[in-house]
């Protein structure tokens, strides 16, 4: 077998956690391929869309490797939750109309674990802050 048709290992398939602001603007890029293809068929004058397919489709296969670079990286702030939120309405826009391909189910619920991890850790938090104050109230009291 060639090198060129050799499978890939898993390292090399899932991509390592992305640090927050990488994952941020992973996040645009996935959404930037996406929202380009579109336009290229936006403006095609071609009934058959022969210019923007030619055009359209390597820059949305650009979009699948930061897409699974941000699969694999959890949001663990605000800021990333958001980012990737508006990437789920993005992806869901794009497949209108058809089932959603496996990489955008993958994303959404690898999403959805981020948020119940993010929502965890802020009610531990909480948890935390009132059990403190409680103890700081009680130790004055004394």
């Amino acid at each position: 077998m060639s090198r060129k048709h050799a499978k890939k290992s898993l390292v090399e398939v899932v991509p390592a956690e992305l640090g927050e602001r990488e994952l941020i603007d992973q996040c645009t890029k996935v959404a930037a391929f996406v929202a380009a293809f579109h336009a290229a068929f936006q403006i095609d004058p071609d009934g058959n869309n022969s210019h923007a397919e030619r055009v359209g489709y390597p820059l949305y296969r650009k979009g699948k490797k930061p897409l699974r670079a941000v699969t694999a990286s959890p949001a663990a702030t605000r800021d990333g939750i958001y980012a990737k939120a508006r990437l789920v309405s993005v992806l869901l826009d794009d497949e209108k109309g058809s089932c959603p391909k496996r990489s955008t189910l993958d994303f959404i619920g690898g999403f959805a674990a981020d948020v119940a991890n993010f929502i965890r850790k802020e009610k531990d938090a909480e948890h935390a802050a009132a059990v403190k104050a409680h103890t700081n109230g009680s130790a004055v009291q004394s």
